[in-house]
């Protein structure tokens, strides 16, 4: 399938877990009902940008975690640079070096990727945000104001395995993390 019509899926099937989640009995009672306080909102990032809005809810910074490895929209909102010339878009099949027409296929996908989830993909997570936290006292900020205030993006990927790339601090690989059962601390 070209990529041009894989993206668009990813953000159908994103919007679409997205909204079910907020549609069911538990998510809606803790969105409207829940007033406990919470020092940090962590958010498993996968197209699911109407859950940003629990930061502002919780008056809490936000942590993301991305399973899927690093994405060219996580580097452009946390100010990695963008380096298109050997960084391949995270949807295209090549690898390694990088030729001409590879190199301009890559700032194709990568502004169509970009643009469009500006101006079809946050749009549509805006209006469900608002409509699921409608009872949060306006001004409310716009979920790109929540966005580019995320305070650490952890991303499952590790360098020994992957594209060797530049990051910003607040970027942080965690490839091969393995959670196992913890042992109890001494007394």
């Amino acid at each position: 399938m070209p990529f041009w019509k894989e993206i668009p899926l990813v953000w159908k099937g994103g919007y679409f877990t997205t909204e079910v989640a907020f549609n069911s009995t538990s998510m809606n009672e803790f969105v409207r009902n829940d007033n406990s306080h919470y020092d940090l909102v962590i958010i498993e990032l996968f197209y699911n940008e109407a859950l940003y809005m629990f930061a502002e809810k919780y008056k809490a910074p936000i942590v993301t975690i991305c399973t899927m490895g690093f994405t060219q929209y996580i580097g452009e909102y946390m100010g990695n640079p963008l380096q298109l010339s050997y960084m391949p878009h995270e949807f295209m099949r090549t690898r390694g070096k990088l030729g001409l027409l590879d190199r301009l296929q890559n700032v194709y996908f990568t502004l169509y990727d970009l643009i469009g989830r500006q101006f079809v993909l946050l749009p549509r997570h805006e209006k469900l945000a608002r409509k699921h936290f409608s009872h949060l006292p306006d001004p409310k900020p716009t979920l790109r104001e929540l966005e580019n205030n995320v305070s650490l993006v952890l991303i499952n990927t590790h360098y020994s395995m992957d594209t060797v790339r530049p990051l910003v601090p607040g970027i942080v690989e965690i490839g091969g993390v393995k959670v196992k059962k913890s042992k109890e601390l001494p007394q």
